[in-house]
């Protein structure tokens, strides 16, 4: 795991991301910052990954999924419900299973004084943070579109991915709100004193 006070992430990581930023096109701009952020998650668990682009992929589909129905049906349709249920049970159960089956098996065994050898599941890297993100983003994605008659859904798919691998919190978290970052995935403003803050932070 790359500290954010290691030498690696300050004099290398961190330098090489705001130089390749500011140089490319605003077009690339956030391919570069999700690259960045795989490169990132791949330093400190690479067996990880994997997980990490299933829970984009599915909460992605969800969000579209979501979007489409209420499109569809309006406002009270159950539909949309029914897809916001079975997109918390889809993170909660993705969350259940690498965090709770070793510790579950482990305890079954000496309960039931059994002889197995329990299947050791590592933990992903970040899981708890990107889960809950994922889960934030599609009751998003459905109260903006009930109660203002829009959504917000997200149609590209690394935008998206962006928003739940941007690697200052990808790992430590806090949990960010999609509403809250909606128009700066698409459209932000750089300036020196914005850049001097980030630094500053």
């Amino acid at each position: 795991f790359m500290s954010f006070n290691s030498f690696v992430f300050l004099c290398i990581f961190l330098p090489g991301m705001v130089i390749g930023y500011f140089l490319l096109p605003k077009k690339m701009k956030n391919f570069y910052l999700l690259i960045g952020s795989i490169l990132f998650y791949i330093w400190g668990d690479d067996k990880g990954l994997p997980v990490l682009f299933f829970s984009i992929l599915f909460n992605y589909i969800f969000g579209l999924a979501i979007y489409g129905l209420r499109k569809k049906e309006g406002e009270n349709g159950r539909g949309a419900k029914w897809i916001v249920f079975l997109a918390v049970l889809f993170n909660l159960g993705l969350l259940g299973v690498y965090k709770y089956t070793s510790f579950i098996l482990h305890n079954f065994q000496k309960l039931f004084h059994t002889s197995f050898n329990p299947v050791e599941i590592i933990l992903p890297l970040g899981i708890s943070f990107f889960t809950f993100q994922g889960i934030s983003y599609v009751i998003d994605v459905y109260r903006e579109e009930g109660r203002q008659g829009r959504s917000i859904v997200q149609k590209n798919l690394f935008d998206f991915a962006l928003y739940i691998g941007m690697f200052p919190q990808l790992t430590a978290g806090p949990i960010i709100r999609y509403h809250t970052v909606r128009e700066a995935l698409s459209n932000r403003e750089h300036t020196i004193g914005k850049l001097a803050l980030g630094f500053e932070r």
